[in-house]
């Protein structure tokens, strides 16, 4: 288990090295040398989730699909997540070999989530971002592998919610949805940004002059961390008119709220220092929605077995979040201890969940070269 650790950990250390390198050093405006350094600083873990062996959960029945027949299946296979289909379909046509699947889903899910950080970049430390996706969200891609590259293609649709391109977001849930239908719910979090919420202004509660923005935003808050649980009895409809995720339906659950052991932490932090947050960009109050919304969808989790599944859309909002409150704390030497919490809660937080839990069944690695035995 320590030298699977070690390994984890020395591949980070090799693509944060060289991102804080680039983020420092390098020119950006030649796009063969940003292309260069992109691969350069991606590739250590591309590699190390390309070339694994029976890591991850659900890692045997992604090769199972991988290798089956999957024409065989007729229109119905393909139409469950087209996408997905012709992707694995045009890997297997040109290498079939499930390094192959492994490495291109990979390669997408690191590279389109290095696009989407590198738009703030003006904002943060794409490296810290990059860090923090390391911590948190890169070993949960051994496992949940379309889901996760449907999450990215998500979150980097989001910079067009700020820029009012509602078809191009509109345009990045249906690709992600194709590869995961999860990712279809997230439509609606384009109403989530002030500029989308015209409709609140209509409401009387909100036209009174006596009420602070401070009390509006919390109203927002707890309007918006409701909306979900509207969904619960909708949901199981869905499912069983569409057939999919159907077993999901019999499985049973109870509540739990062991999860705000991990989520109370970040979502205090945020909150406490939400007037930073909002001084840097007005904006960035659609990023502490998004996280907020990641405590109902984890408690309606205990309601029905999937639904849990939806916080991974919201919570990804951190990798941007936690870097603008960490430059501006950079700014008052103060707040140094502050900046060391951080950094040593998501090194706890790896630790515990990926190391000590096991989450997403990552450890020990072992390698296609050495499927006997484990490191």
């Amino acid at each position: 288990m320590i030298a699977s650790t070690m390994i984890y950990g020395f591949s980070f250390a090799i693509s944060l090295g060289l991102c804080y390198v680039y983020e420092k050093k390098v020119k950006t405006s030649d796009l063969k040398n940003k292309l260069l350094w992109t691969f350069l600083i991606l590739g250590p873990t591309i590699a190390l989730a390309s070339f694994r062996y029976g890591i991850g959960i659900d890692y045997f029945e992604y090769e199972r699909n991988f290798y089956q027949d999957k024409l065989a299946g007729g229109f119905s296979y393909f139409i469950k997540e087209p996408l997905n289909f012709l992707l694995m379909q045009m890997i297997y046509w040109i290498c079939p070999h499930s390094v192959a699947m492994f490495f291109v889903y990979s390669l997408l899910t690191m590279v389109v989530f290095f696009k989407a950080i590198e738009y703030y970049k003006d904002r943060i430390s794409i490296t810290l971002a990059l860090f923090i996706f390391y911590m948190t969200y890169y070993l949960v891609s051994y496992n949940i592998i379309r889901q996760m590259l449907a999450v990215i293609i998500i979150f980097y649709g989001m910079r067009y919610i700020f820029e009012k391109k509602f078809w191009k977001y509109f345009l990045c849930v249906i690709l992600a949805g194709m590869i995961h239908k999860t990712a279809y719910l997230m439509i609606i979090v384009y109403f989530f940004c002030d500029e989308n919420l015209g409709f609140l202004q209509k409401i009387k509660l909100f036209t009174k002059p006596k009420m602070s923005e401070n009390i509006q935003s919390i109203i927002i808050y707890i309007i918006i961390g409701g909306l979900p649980f509207l969904l619960v009895p909708i949901v199981p409809k869905i499912i069983s008119v569409l057939g999919i995720y159907r077993t999901y339906l019999d499985r049973k659950t109870s509540m739990s709220f062991k999860f705000l052991l991990y989520v109370l932490p970040i979502l205090t932090l945020v909150l406490a220092n939400r007037k930073r947050i909002l001084k840097e960009n007005k904006q960035n109050d659609f990023f502490i929605r998004m996280l907020i919304l990641q405590i109902p969808f984890q408690l309606m989790g205990g309601m029905i077995k999937y639904m849990d599944r939806f916080s991974l859309y919201t919570a990804i909002v951190q990798t941007i979040l936690i870097p603008i409150l960490y430059k501006n704390l950079e700014m008052n030497k103060r707040h140094n201890g502050i900046k060391f919490l951080i950094i040593g809660w998501y090194i706890f937080y790896f630790v515990v969940m990926f190391v000590s839990l096991n989450s997403n069944g990552v450890m020990p690695y072992q390698t296609i070269f050495g499927k006997r035995g484990r490191i």
